[in-house]
């Protein structure tokens, strides 16, 4: 992971010096990260000069305002955790319809000698993505369809899934989370929770009692989403 990542900062660094800007990143304001579009080239696909600070650890999330009307939603940093290094092209995403965050326990030091952000072993991922109308009924008709594909489980009085990553898949749609924790937020809203070693801590009992962060950071998102209504 760490070579990929060099290497991605490296390819990032040529590209800067490329012709053309970003056009996906039309949208972004100051300290946001920038969004993603396509194309063959980095700075084809993001703004080079955005993304670079999301290359390094950072000690919290982006100005929340970033994130428009998804910003309630967005819970409060665990302790010990800050938000991980991304690779150029998958900067944190924040926006009306989308947010997505990976986190991890940062490493002392952070960095290599030559500045190079050390990636984390263990992340703990969350995203928030507002989905079409007939994109959701389809999803509701899967899971009543497929009772056999994912688990129900409880955690501290909150009914949650277990899904695996078709559940919410829909062609053409980059999401950062597959399989995951997963829960309806209103009438188009999907939130999606994972980390590592999560399926070791389903089959174990610790993810349903609580006793994991990622089980703790899926109740603070929960209870944002109850104060907003959306449950």
């Amino acid at each position: 992971m760490l070579r990929s990542l060099c290497l991605l900062t490296s390819i990032a660094a040529l590209t800067a010096c490329s012709p053309g800007d970003a056009g996906a990143n039309a949208g972004a304001g100051q300290g946001c990260p920038p969004e993603v579009g396509n194309g063959v080239l980095v700075n084809q696909r993001v703004s080079v000069e955005q993304a670079m600070p999301f290359t390094q650890w950072r000690d919290d999330y982006p100005p929340l305002e970033c994130a428009g009307e998804l910003a309630p939603l967005i819970p409060a940093m665990p302790d010990g955790y800050a938000l991980a290094p991304s690779v150029m092209t998958q900067p944190p995403l924040m926006g009306d319809d989308h947010v997505a965050m990976t986190l991890g326990v940062p490493s002392d030091p952070r960095t290599t000698p030559d500045g190079t952000a050390i990636a984390p072993t263990e992340v703990l991922m969350f995203e928030i993505i507002r989905y079409e109308p007939e994109e959701i009924a389809q999803f509701r008709q899967w899971f009543d369809a497929n009772p056999g594909s994912y688990r129900q489980l409880s955690i501290e009085g909150r009914d949650i899934m277990m899904a695996p990553a078709g559940a919410t898949l829909v062609p053409g749609r980059t999401t950062r989370i597959g399989a995951g924790m997963t829960r309806f937020l209103g009438e188009d809203l999907v939130l999606q929770v994972s980390y590592t070693n999560m399926f070791d801590d389903q089959r174990s009992g610790a993810l349903e009692r609580g006793d994991t962060d990622g089980a703790r950071l899926m109740l603070d998102i929960l209870d944002l989403a109850e104060a907003e209504g959306l449950l």
